[in-house]
């Protein structure tokens, strides 16, 4: 004879699923009514782009209904163990008392997202609740506003009825439930299939945990937010500080180092505006991120002779820095902070996380200033969400490997160097006004695939990747001539990061850091060399100076040509270091810290020997990137605030 449970065990399951069910029904709801709102400012929501958008949601609705669901499956499978009327019937119970109290939370955010979205054009976040020690400004702003009254009376009448359709539905189900059910057996199957799915739920995805770039496949920024679940948003917004010192010591000293006297309190503590005679010339500007390319491969190398010689011919006709050095030892660190002025953030990736943020930057700027705005990159724009963050922060056009042939495409990383730059070349003739464009080469990184055509010099595969990226800026430069622009156009060449190439200091990899800058003006012959230390993040203010053009600078940049930066830092993951022109302090976030001498190749830790310099050094890199942190949880990071 079958050993039977108890009916209402069995029904257990059955409440949890039709509670999943109704939420996503929630979720569903209102996202079709945002979209509904906005699709008559947004032409690009097409019918076939709406059927996309909500098939791009289901993972980031289930995502939560998952997460939702883990505490009544466990109460499930201990009442199955258990095979008790008794426990049955007070463990379903409790699962329906947990709904009460977290389903209407779940509406009620569901509902403030549409006219937060609709008026940030954001998902929500956890900026939303700036507002709740303020509880009467909070519910001023909700009840003077129509739709935010309105959705504030929809939210109220959703949870009231939401509530007793659990109430109801629970003591149907309790009445029904004192016959014997499903046997053990099965219920037991039913259990085991029941947490596959929520597993599955919960991680979004097979081949990697869900994340924001999931959802998007448009090149409209707008587009691509409305498939992400808010509640999805709002929990991966609270994002871990940086906790390096208190804040307002880290904005007081940042503004010391920085020398930042005059602000603009309402944009941030740290925002100035910037002068500057304006001319009626509007140069081009291109921007070539070239994929680590350590400094320590020019001339003099002390890696290998002959790996760069067109950046050592460039740099001997160009403004070349000597002392440049990357925020980060990553591409997105290197594209972040290049054109937004921003460090690398500890446990944060700006292009990635949730929420995007706008920032100001070189594409703020000169679209501000009627350029057109355009970045090429050889690969899948979905890569460190190009294709979310970039057209979100101010670049009109996107070419990626989608655009390209084909038959170009060698490898992971899409097509080569010389093919990324002849297109680059014949979509920047089309451009019937001045433009802005960042090409982002990728043919020097490892799987290092190289176009048979190209004659290999080296025996170390690596190093041919490297000479063929070089001779492919030559080519560029070459089909670049040919182009009326030319004249009118400065070219920059930096890295998004160097490489552990040469010997590295005490352990320290610098030369993953220390990257060429030149800048290259072919209207101008007046070559320079610049000793003096520049970092990433200094690019947009000292090319805001080149051009002449007045600016905002909401960032951690500052321009060479109106600063001399004594020292500087950068990020390695796990530690941060700063540097000056003798020492290297070196911060381990485990909580170690060392200070090597620059000049010594040895390992001894001078810490404690040389306490003055090492807490400078700290200073100044702890109290730029706290800064950078704070600006970017609280959403300072634009100017039109």
């Amino acid at each position: 004879m079958y050993k039977f449970t108890y009916r209402i065990t069995t029904l257990h399951i059955l409440f949890i699923v039709l509670v999943g069910v109704y939420t996503l029904l929630i979720f569903f709801a209102t996202r079709l009514c945002l979209i509904q709102l906005i699709k008559a400012s947004e032409q690009a929501l097409t019918p076939a782009t709406i059927n996309r958008v909500l098939w791009y949601s289901l993972p980031f609705d289930f995502f939560i209904v998952a997460y939702l669901s883990v505490f009544p499956v466990l109460l499930f499978l201990f009442s199955v163990w258990r095979d008790s009327e008794k426990t049955s019937l007070l463990l379903f119970k409790i699962t329906k008392w947990f709904y009460v109290f977290t389903l209407p939370v779940v509406l009620v955010l569901s509902i403030a997202d549409i006219p937060y979205f609709l008026f940030f054009k954001n998902k929500l976040t956890e900026s939303a609740f700036q507002w709740v020690n303020n509880p009467a400004i909070l519910m001023e702003m909700l009840t003077s506003n129509t739709l935010h009254a309105m959705a504030l009376a929809i939210a109220c009448v959703a949870c009231l009825v939401t509530i007793i359709l659990i109430i109801k539905t629970a003591n149907q189900f309790i009445k029904i439930g004192n016959h014997k059910g499903y046997s053990k057996a099965i219920n037991t199957v039913i259990s085991f299939v029941l947490v596959v799915i929520i597993f599955i739920g919960m991680r979004g995805r097979m081949d990697h945990p869900l994340r924001e770039g999931d959802a998007f496949f448009s090149d409209n920024a707008v587009v691509n937010q409305l498939a992400l679940n808010p509640i999805f948003t709002l929990i991966k917004s609270f994002e871990a500080k940086a906790g390096l010192m208190p804040e307002n010591e880290a904005l007081e000293l940042t503004k010391q180092f920085l020398n930042i006297n005059s602000v603009i309190d309402s944009i941030s503590p740290i925002a100035q505006y910037i002068e500057a005679e304006k001319t009626n010339t509007k140069p081009n500007v291109i921007l070539v991120l070239m994929e680590s390319m350590s400094a320590a491969y020019m001339e003099p190398s002390d890696v290998a002779d002959g790996l760069t010689p067109v950046l050592d011919s460039l740099s001997k006709i160009s403004i070349t820095h000597t002392n440049m050095y990357s925020a980060g030892i990553h591409t997105n660190n290197g594209v972040f902070s290049t054109l937004y002025g921003f460090p690398a953030l500890k446990r944060i990736r700006p292009m990635s996380t949730v929420p995007l943020r706008k920032y100001s930057g070189i594409p703020y700027t000169l679209k501000q200033n009627g350029y057109e705005t355009l970045f090429f990159t050889s690969h899948d724009k979905s890569f460190d969400n190009l294709g979310a963050f970039l057209p979100y922060n101010s670049f009109d056009k996107i070419i990626s490997q989608n655009d390209y042939d084909p038959t170009a495409i060698v490898g992971p990383f899409g097509v080569p160097d010389r093919y990324l730059f002849s297109y680059a070349v014949n979509e920047l003739s089309k451009s019937t006004k001045p433009f802005f464009a960042t090409i982002l080469t990728s043919s020097n990184h490892d799987p290092y695939i190289i176009p048979e055509t190209f004659k290999k010099k080296f025996a170390d595969k690596s190093f041919n990747a490297v000479h063929y990226a070089d001779w492919s800026i030559g080519e560029f430069l070459q089909l670049c001539k040919v182009q009326p622009w030319y004249k009118n156009t400065i070219f920059l060449f930096i890295a998004d990061h160097g490489l552990n190439v040469g010997e590295p200091i005490s352990g320290f990899a610098l030369n993953y850091h220390h990257i060429p800058f030149i800048l290259f003006n072919p209207a101008k012959n007046e070559p320079m060399v610049v000793n003096d230390f520049v970092q990433q993040v200094d690019v947009y203010p000292y090319l805001m100076n080149v051009l002449q053009i007045p600016y905002y600078n909401n960032t951690l940049g500052v321009s060479p040509l109106l600063h001399t930066r004594r020292m500087i830092y950068f990020s390695a993951d796990d530690k941060l270091a700063a540097m000056n022109s003798e020492w290297l302090y070196v911060y381990y976030y485990s909580g170690n810290e060392y200070l090597y001498k620059r000049n010594e190749k040895n390992s001894k830790n001078y810490i404690h020997e040389f306490k003055d310099i090492a807490d400078l050094l700290k200073k100044y890199a702890f109290a730029q990137t706290q800064t950078a942190d704070w600006l970017y949880r609280t959403n300072k990071t634009k100017v039109n605030q």
